[in-house]
């Protein structure tokens, strides 16, 4: 049955009763009234003054009861009721043996210790009509800021805000509560509301905010009432609940500190809280520069720094072809020690002769002098040692040092052929009998006899070869292969060889798309699938796939001046020395005319289509196309072959020439 509203109907004729009643009429605070305080109080249960309420009435024989904080002592006086009760008392039932009762009032007022109210009840009585009627109501809305509030109408919990719910017409104790705010309660009349009537409350905060700094050092994490709240010093703790709390901090190389601190609602406070150490610092060096041990364990080399809780440690410095120092330390706290590791080299002797003398020494790299020469304080361990003499071949020995030892060399030189090595390109690493000589080229003395020659480079194959060294040779070039990728044209699905040259990116076969004013040579299939179509230039403007382009003049420049850096890029005509050699492929082309194929190029003699619709040239000339205009003609380069040089000039663009795309 709802609490709220209750509906009694009766039968449909109407007839008239007396009866009495007992209501409250006002219940206010007497501000200025002391007679709780200090003329007349009385001590509850707890030791605390009691709260006092006068209660005015002209009737006599009430009996009370005060809910769960009971009455603590009623007087009668003239015209009144003094009724103690203890601080936060919430309600009140009033009884008589022929008014009634007056069940569970609210009081609309806070209940403070030793603090007087006046409480007026009227007796009247009252003569009441019973009959079938319409209940009157209206909308109830309250909010509250911040919302989530629990709702309390009449001790019954009915929501949170924000609320909205349809009331009978009368007055309603409401009270609001949310965890970390203070409660609010007081009286609703909806006694005269017309429609609907609307509450913003606003909660008063219950929390404070507390700013936490550490010294010396930031950094420490925080628990608040022993609970790790994820941050670290400097930090703001906002919305602690009003009451004592704790704050502990940890930090490591520090001793945990905890403090007590009680904070009101709305409060902000700050703490700087001294942070107790409880380590001791070491700083070690190392000479020579040397790998660093704390107890066996690696920390640095050359220099490191460190905090160590108390106690004894065993300190060492360690380094190759040294003896190793090492120290026992105690730290204690607030210690700051600086110590210092000096490492004995392991020293030998090395004594070197030659046949002939003169011969220059190395060691690792590192140039000693001539021989016969003796090396002192040489550290231990296993050298190469490197004796070069102009007209002799280079000798290699390997030895070993001992500590206190002196080592002796005595080696002859054998007379070689002195010869130039050289790759192209050129800067390839160069390998004779699986030693590292130095990049290309590269002019040394040989035995005569069969060497193991290797060269690396990037983006070219691997060379490895066996060659003999007689007296008729002057010196050896290595073509190197360049390495060769592939790209597939989206467009028809053909895939093209690509190779990369210096910087640029180029398709090492002559482009295949069939497009408007293109042409196989002699319009014959086999001929486009070996040697790629022929593009009038207007075609060979718009035939590369994306992401490629037809070479300007100036990208041809770049590729021809770095195959061959004697090429004139503003010549009309052949020039260089052997770019058109090597740019050309290794097959195909007459009389012997083949090239190098030095770069990956792969140029194939695709020969021409002439304007007129005539095919020349074919095994003979490979002719490309440059996106450069020259009035009515425009640029290209052209390889013959007979010649090892490569040809620029500028043609109809009716012609049909081949093409090769650049990458973007």
């Amino acid at each position: 049955m709802n609490k709220f509203l209750l509906l009694i109907t009766f039968s449909i004729f109407c007839f008239s009763t007396s009866i009495a009643q007992i209501a409250v009429k006002s219940f206010r605070i007497l501000p200025t009234d002391q007679t709780a305080r200090i003329t007349n109080p009385v001590i509850d249960q707890n030791g605390e003054k009691c709260a006092l309420i006068k209660v005015v009435t002209t009737e006599t024989g009430f009996g009370w009861e005060g809910g769960m904080l009971g009455i603590t002592k009623v007087e009668p006086k003239l015209g009144e009721f003094w009724v103690y009760i203890p601080h936060g008392a919430k309600k009140i039932t009033i009884k008589h043996a022929q008014l009634g009762i007056l069940r569970d009032y609210i009081y609309t007022e806070a209940i403070y210790e030793a603090t007087v109210y006046e409480m007026v009840i009227t007796t009247d009585e009252v003569t009441t009509i019973v009959k079938k009627r319409e209940i009157k109501s209206v909308w109830l809305m309250i909010n509250s800021n911040p919302s989530g509030a629990d709702l309390y109408i009449d001790d019954v919990f009915v929501g949170q805000t924000p609320f909205q719910k349809k009331l009978k017409k009368q007055k309603y104790n409401f009270r609001l509560s949310k965890v970390k705010y203070q409660s609010t309660a007081g009286i609703v009349d909806l006694t005269d509301i017309e429609d609907k009537k609307l509450m913003e409350v606003n909660l008063k905060s219950d929390f404070g905010k507390i700013n936490i700094t550490s010294e010396p050092e930031n950094g420490a994490s925080v628990f608040l009432d022993d609970i790790n709240i994820s941050k670290i010093t400097p930090c703001i703790i906002n919305e602690i609940k009003s009451g004592t709390h704790r704050i502990t901090l940890r930090k490591e190389w520090y001793e945990p500190i905890t403090k007590e601190f009680t904070i009101l609602a709305e409060e902000e406070k700050s703490f700087n809280i001294d942070l107790i150490q409880s380590f001791g610092e070491l700083k070690i060096t190392t000479n020579p520069k040397a790998d660093i041990f704390i107890d066996n364990e690696m920390k640095g080399s050359g220099e490191y720094n460190c905090r160590l809780s108390p106690g004894i440690y065993s300190v060492k410095a360690q380094k190759a072809k040294h003896h190793d120092d090492t120290q026992s330390i105690e730290i204690s706290v607030g210690d700051v020690k600086d110590i210092k590791l000096n490492l004995t080299p392991q020293y030998g002797i090395l004594d070197i002769a030659s046949t002939p003398w003169d011969a220059n020494i190395s060691i690792e790299d590192k140039n000693y002098g001539k021989t016969p020469i003796t090396i002192k304080n040489l550290l231990v361990g296993t050298y190469t040692v490197k004796f070069t003499k102009e007209g002799y071949v280079p000798l290699t020995k390997t030895i070993n040092i001992k500590e206190n030892e002196t080592e002796v060399i005595n080696v002859e030189l054998s007379s070689g052929k002195k010869i130039t090595i050289n790759s192209t390109p050129q800067g390839a690493k160069l390998y004779i009998d699986n030693e590292y000589i130095g990049t290309t080229p590269q002019t040394l003395s040989l035995s005569l006899e069969s060497h193991s020659f290797k060269l690396k480079k990037d983006k070219y194959k691997d060379y490895q070869s066996t060659k003999t060294i007689t007296n008729s040779n002057n010196g050896l070039i290595i073509e190197m292969e360049a390495i060769v990728l592939t790209f597939t044209d989206q467009r028809d699905g053909q895939t093209y060889k690509i190779v990369t040259i210096g910087k640029q990116v180029w398709m090492a076969e002559n482009l295949n798309y069939k497009t408007k004013d293109s042409w196989c040579y002699e319009n014959k299939n086999a001929n486009c699938d070996k040697y790629g179509r022929l593009y009038n230039y207007d075609a060979a403007m718009k035939s590369c796939p994306s992401g490629w382009h037809l070479p300007s003049d100036d990208e041809w420049c770049t590729l021809t001046t770095y195959i061959d850096p004697t090429v004139n890029c503003n010549a009309t005509g052949y020039s260089g020395a052997d770019a058109g050699y090597k740019m050309k492929s290794t097959s195909n082309w007459h009389s012997n005319g083949n090239g190098s194929n030095a770069y990956g190029f792969s140029a194939l003699p695709g020969g021409y289509r002439s304007s007129s619709g005539n095919f020349n040239y074919i095994e003979k000339n490979a002719y490309f196309w440059s996106s450069a205009e020259d009035g009515t003609n425009a640029w290209y380069r052209h390889l013959y072959y007979s010649y090892d040089r490569v040809g620029r000039s500028h043609y109809s663009r009716g012609h049909g020439f081949s093409v090769r795309c650049v990458k973007d």
